[in-house]
């Protein structure tokens, strides 16, 4: 008979593991970049689930610096202005003053400061967040951090 074990320094989900979280720690205030990121990961894990280690390198390679003035008609991106928001989108024109965008989206985790109401029949969905989950499902292994 077979036997086969690995340790979790050796497999390569650990790998994967680090770089989302640390994607996830980097990128936690943007969450145009972090849709993107979360897109690719599924799209590349769908595609080769049994390399592990080759969707690590290519999350690392979702988001990529750039220069105002060097971006090209077509590229995706995310820009955070002065103020917090997000804007993320296809670019169709980048001229001395201004980008364009097509396919735009604005976000922002800016915090209100007052209460917010929001009319129910404009609602289209609403999601529960749970948080602390582990907490909840697993109380034993809810470990103190140190």
């Amino acid at each position: 008979m077979f036997s086969f074990c690995m340790t979790l320094e050796q497999s390569e989900f650990q790998q994967l593991t680090e770089v989302l979280i640390e994607l996830v720690d980097r990128y936690r205030g943007n969450p145009a970049v972090l849709g993107a990121i979360l897109a690719e990961f599924h799209d590349i894990y769908k595609k080769i689930p049994i390399y592990p280690s080759i969707v690590a390198m290519c999350l690392g390679k979702v988001v990529a610096a750039a220069k105002v003035d060097e971006i090209q008609k077509e590229e995706e991106i995310a820009v955070t202005l002065d103020d917090g928001r997000t804007i993320s989108g296809k670019v169709v024109e980048n001229n001395e003053k201004e980008i364009k965008l097509a396919e735009a989206h604005r976000t922002t985790f800016l915090p209100l400061t007052e209460k917010v109401s929001i009319e129910k029949s404009k609602i289209e969905d609403v999601r529960k967040l749970v948080r602390e989950i582990l907490a909840k499902e697993w109380p034993t292994l809810n470990f103190k951090e140190g």
